[in-house]
């Protein structure tokens, strides 16, 4: 029907109408919502036709003008988010110069207003994150203009998107969209984005999303391939921000309450292996060992430590207990592992690095993370 209805001459229809009543909410509201209806049932087809018809243009300056209007901006960022999926890049450098004004920095723009403006309005926030996520994961040219005009201003666009999630910790809609958006945000700026992004708090953001959400499958999988990204990119820095931010402890649970859930598995066994595996020795995580003051180096992750000499002495005294229950947490955790690889050899299946760590973590009651 959509199809058909873009064959007829609907899209044109439609922004015409919108483009000759521009101060009209009412008109903007009914004509975007007729027009994201379209645009979601026709899929490239409709982006095609609202092309032809000047559509980017029109759409982002109703964005724009009724900027104080719900349902205008309601209806507007889902047009947003439908082009940015269907877009096809024309033009110089991979952009699409028919929405110039709807994607990249323009479209972060609107998107980043529309959560400033409509601050606890959750069905707008909800609309804007999604906008967002859809910007970032667009196969567009425009991708790296939206990752850049998030990043500006010291991250205020990320802390926009923050402060929406910390303000509608029960609604579904607005934590998923927006650790979906954080996650799309994580892949596509890399390191150059990921820095500034802890910064702003996004790791204890998604780690809420997760906690507060732990039935939600959608939640657990964007929030543990959000983790699985920082965590590559983001160096042995930003792995101690996931746990002091408890992003261990929502791994952890995300991997318990789905056991069925391919996706949730294989993304916390990789997000369980990567914290591991850059964890600072002090932690005293599985396979490290702190070495006894005054000792010699000592083994674990990353290698031991070389001899420090008799000036250190004094100063690890101090830390002599410290030391002491850390090594004693690693034989723990250790004894753990060994126990489940036991129980595992005996069901005939071997146990992936989430299901170990997991059983082995929890038994300890003294790893101060």
């Amino acid at each position: 029907a959509a199809a058909a209805a873009v064959r007829a001459g609907a899209v044109a229809a439609v922004v015409a109408g919108l483009g000759a009543h521009p101060g009209s909410a009412e008109v903007q509201r009914w004509g975007l919502g007729a027009l994201r209806s379209i645009l979601e049932g026709a899929g490239k087809l409709g982006v095609t036709a609202m092309r032809a018809a000047g559509g980017g243009d029109v759409v982002a300056a109703s964005l724009a003008q009724h900027h104080a209007s719900n349902m205008v901006q309601c209806a507007g960022l889902a047009v947003m988010g439908c082009v940015a999926l269907e877009v096809d890049d024309e033009g110089e450098e991979g952009k699409d110069p028919s929405f110039s004004a709807l994607l990249g920095a323009s479209g972060v723009q609107l998107a980043s207003a529309a959560l400033a403006e409509h601050a606890g309005n959750a069905e707008v926030e909800a609309r804007a994150l999604s906008a967002l996520w859809a910007l970032l994961e667009a196969d567009s040219g425009s991708v790296a203009e939206a990752v850049q005009a998030l990043l500006d201003g010291e991250g205020e666009g990320i802390d926009r998107m923050v402060r929406a999630m910390q303000g509608h910790l029960a609604d579904c809609d607005v934590q998923r969209w927006g650790v979906a958006a954080i996650g799309a945000l994580a892949r596509a700026g890399g390191e150059c984005a990921i820095p500034l992004m802890v910064i702003q708090g996004v790791v204890e953001a998604v780690a809420s999303a997760m906690k507060q959400l732990p039935d939600v499958a959608e939640v657990q999988e964007r929030g543990l391939g959000t983790l699985v990204a920082i965590a590559t990119d983001g160096g042995k820095e930003k792995v101690q921000a996931i746990v002091d931010e408890g992003g261990l402890e929502a791994i952890q649970a995300a991997i318990r309450a789905h056991p069925d859930n391919q996706q949730v598995q294989s993304w916390g066994d990789a997000a369980m292996e990567l914290v591991l595996e850059q964890l600072p020795k002090k932690t005293g995580v599985a396979g490290e060992e702190e070495e006894e003051p005054g000792s010699g180096a000592s083994g674990g992750i990353g290698g031991g430590r070389g001899h420090r000499g008799d000036e250190a002495n004094d100063e690890e005294e101090d830390d002599g207990a410290d030391a002491a229950s850390t090594a004693s947490a690693s034989t723990a955790v250790g004894e753990a592992k060994t126990e489940d690889d036991e129980e595992a050899a005996t069901d005939g299946k071997a146990p992936t690095v989430a299901e170990v760590t997991v059983g082995a973590l929890s038994d300890i009651d003294d790893v101060e993370l």
